[in-house]
């Protein structure tokens, strides 16, 4: 689709999930709605990641082997404290939910999610980091 190809993108995104599948699902559903996407199976290849590339959001798995989702979120957050961060879960908990928002989660969503609904709140996280660019920049 060249009227695709031309324009540019809603936004950077990386997907870090260590089922492969998954990962597959959302990149290509993302990258139809307009994102540039971006995968990785796991913490370490998503900070790896990161370090090369401007991302605005991220869709993160909690549970993973190696380097869990909370790490992964505290690592990307120390590296760019504006990354917005969506932690996916299939095995969600009170707990995990508030420890995930208190590491700066933007927000916690239990597997399995609807499409909409991530599309939903991806859209949401995009809107409110722009918002949050904008006012420091006025700041200045």
């Amino acid at each position: 689709n060249i009227a695709m190809a031309t324009k540019s993108p809603k936004a950077a995104v990386l997907i870090v999930d260590d089922d492969p599948g998954l990962r597959r699902m959302l990149a290509r559903a993302l990258a139809s709605r307009g994102y540039e996407v971006a995968t990785a199976e796991n913490g370490e290849q998503a900070l790896e990641q990161a370090r090369q590339r401007g991302f605005e959001l991220v869709v993160c798995d909690l549970v993973m082997p190696g380097m869990d989702g909370i790490a992964t979120l505290k690592a990307l957050k120390d590296m760019r404290p504006d990354l917005e961060v969506v932690m996916v879960t299939g095995q969600a908990t009170r707990a995990t939910a508030i420890e995930a928002i208190k590491a700066g989660a933007y927000e916690y969503m239990a597997k399995p999610y609807s499409l909409d609904h991530i599309f939903s709140v991806l859209e949401k996280a995009l809107k409110h980091r722009r918002l949050k660019t904008a006012v420091r920049e006025l700041n200045l």
